[in-house]
């Protein structure tokens, strides 16, 4: 029955907060999206470490997702917007929030390029290589499938 379904996964979510007792905090962002870009840089990135015990902090990427006969199709804003999330998603599935913000953020000042994913990679310390693996495979339609997921549960 799917009241007593609806019932159970909210009981459950209280349980998980209660026993993780950090408030749930998630960021929809895009690449290269000014507004996104000032709120990292200017807030969350310089106050990150300050409340990182009392939060949970979840990174997502925000696409433009839907199914088209049976099949997911992401779009985003500009191809470079597109590279950008690509590699965002990849340094949240690959990495701790800590070190996925700490790259998001060298991006996000350095602007969506190779050089800037290399460079970012690096200061995260996190492999270019792995990271542009990703990128690259088929892989990361599950990832944002993931991310879509998680935008369905706040509709």
């Amino acid at each position: 029955d799917r009241e007593i379904l609806f019932k159970l996964t909210c009981l459950y979510s209280k349980l998980s907060v209660l026993a993780e007792d950090k408030l749930k905090v998630s960021l929809f962002f895009s690449s290269l999206c000014p507004y996104c870009q000032s709120f990292i840089l200017d807030r969350l990135y310089p106050n990150y470490n300050d409340f990182a015990d009392y939060i949970n902090l979840e990174l997502v990427p925000d696409q433009l997702c839907n199914e088209d006969h049976g099949k997911w199709k992401c779009r985003c804003l500009g191809d470079l917007k597109c590279l950008g999330n690509k590699y965002s998603s990849c340094a949240i599935a690959n990495s701790s929030t800590k070190v996925a913000l700490e790259y998001i953020t060298c991006v996000e000042r350095a602007g969506v390029s190779n050089e800037s994913f290399k460079q970012c990679a690096s200061q995260a310390r996190m492999s270019y290589d792995e990271l542009k693996s990703c990128v690259e495979t088929k892989g990361l339609e599950l990832l944002w499938l993931y991310y879509l997921c998680v935008r369905q549960k706040i509709n």
